[in-house]
């Protein structure tokens, strides 16, 4: 029989295929399992995900049924991002991996993922509903793409998504990189466009005084920002 009290996520994404189970009565994470599948290096080179990935993905997914049966769980969510969606044969791979695994697999929107994202800053920031009274941009960073999302005075001002993540320039610009003598400016020209880009629609007339960080793709942030002591504790937040 089934253990109605625990719940799993499985999340298909650009760089990792990720489990989690829940005790959802006593709140507490019973596994978390992540295998690493650069689905993402296959979209951004070629714009449809590869044989041998789809294989890796389903090699996973099934290590990860056999979890949902060990512990006895029958209510799931398992989604992919919205990145892979970008995919020009997502759905076909979708059918696949249904297929193979018995998994449904649901496409979530790039509004949804960030959605639930901020959902979960807000949730594990103690004083996130103070912090939104004066200004502050949420920063969601992934393979593919950022989200910067404003708030000011308690309530949401503006958010706007930028194709920038770094898997994504890395793939596109890597061709690039031994053609020119100085590919630090290329990349730098590159980032700024799409920035300026933002700064048109950005509200003019917020004072920022918060920023706080989430996603996927958050090392090197914190390498550069935390473990330096560049960033005070009372302006930035981390959540990787």
């Amino acid at each position: 029989m089934g253990n109605s009290k625990f719940f799993a996520a499985i999340t298909v994404g650009s760089q990792n295929v990720i489990l989690k189970i829940m005790d959802i009565r006593k709140q507490e994470l019973l596994e978390y399992v992540k295998a690493e599948v650069s689905i993402g290096t296959d979209i951004y080179n070629g714009g449809k995900i590869e044989a041998r990935t789809v294989q890796q993905v389903a090699e996973a997914l099934r290590g990860f049924v056999q979890l949902l049966k060990e512990y006895g769980v029958e209510d799931y969510r398992a989604v992919t991002v919205s990145s892979v969606q970008e995919a020009s044969n997502a759905d076909y791979i979708k059918e696949q991996i249904r297929i193979q695994t018995g998994l449904w697999l649901e496409g979530i929107s790039n509004g949804m993922e960030r959605f639930l994202h901020n959902q979960a800053a807000a949730w594990r920031t103690p004083d996130f509903s103070t912090l939104i009274q004066e200004g502050t941009m949420l920063i969601d960073i992934g393979t593919g793409s950022i989200q910067l999302t404003v708030y000011d005075e308690g309530n949401f001002m503006f958010s706007r998504n930028i194709k920038l993540g770094p898997l994504r320039v890395r793939e596109l610009l890597a061709k690039l990189k031994g053609e020119t003598s100085n590919f630090k400016d290329l990349l730098e020209d590159y980032i700024f466009s799409k920035i300026r880009d933002y700064a048109q629609f950005a509200p003019k007339n917020v004072d920022y005084k918060h920023f706080i960080l989430i996603g996927t793709e958050l090392l090197s942030f914190k390498r550069a920002f935390f473990e330096k002591k560049t960033c005070r504790s009372n302006e930035c937040r981390l959540f990787l």
